[in-house]
């Protein structure tokens, strides 16, 4: 599916698990601790590295152990027992404000939404709540960077990148669906 579009040219490191509701590909740089991309749940690991190959330009390197923290933390969330993330995102590629709209859609709770508006204010355009979602629409980190805890005035679920089906299945999984 690769979300954002592209990302690159460099090389990652990359791992598949599976997860309660699917296989989830997970890419960084070599450096231990980054995460560059995070896919949505695929119904096979094939699935789920070939979304990753299409949102990657650069070579693709199996390895586990700089990804294992990111990997448990994917795991645990989808079962329901993580409500927060630690990790390093790699937001290389992507524009200041983008950069801004993602970290401050890392600041939305578990369990909690905001609205476009309100993400603009905190990145400190508050005009630019449509610019707000485009931004979102590049988000290569879902799940971690909560992009799904974004809705529309009014409440409305809005858009997601990955589908609204996978923006409520996020939401009732958080206990947040409105």
């Amino acid at each position: 599916m690769g979300l954002m579009g592209p990302i690159g040219p460099e090389n990652y490191v990359y791992t598949v698990v599976e997860t309660e509701l699917g296989w989830v590909a997970i890419a960084g740089p070599p450096e231990a601790g980054k995460v560059s991309a995070i896919e949505l749940p695929a119904p096979t690991k094939d699935e789920a590295l070939s979304r990753l190959r299409a949102g990657i330009r650069g070579e693709l390197v199996e390895c586990n152990d700089g990804l294992e923290s990111i990997a448990r933390q994917v795991r645990q969330y989808f079962a329901g027992r993580r409500v927060d993330f630690v990790f390093e995102p790699d937001l290389a590629g992507l524009t200041e404000f983008q950069r801004r709209v993602l970290k401050a859609t890392m600041t939305v709770p578990y369990g909690a939404v905001a609205s476009y508006a309100r993400i603009a204010e905190r990145a400190g355009s508050p005009k630019a709540y449509r610019a707000v979602g485009r931004a979102l629409g590049r988000n290569p980190i879902p799940v971690a960077i909560p992009c799904h805890r974004v809705v529309a005035a009014g409440g409305k679920l809005g858009g997601f990148s990955g589908g609204l089906g996978w923006k409520r299945t996020l939401l009732e999984l958080e206990g947040s669906l409105l």
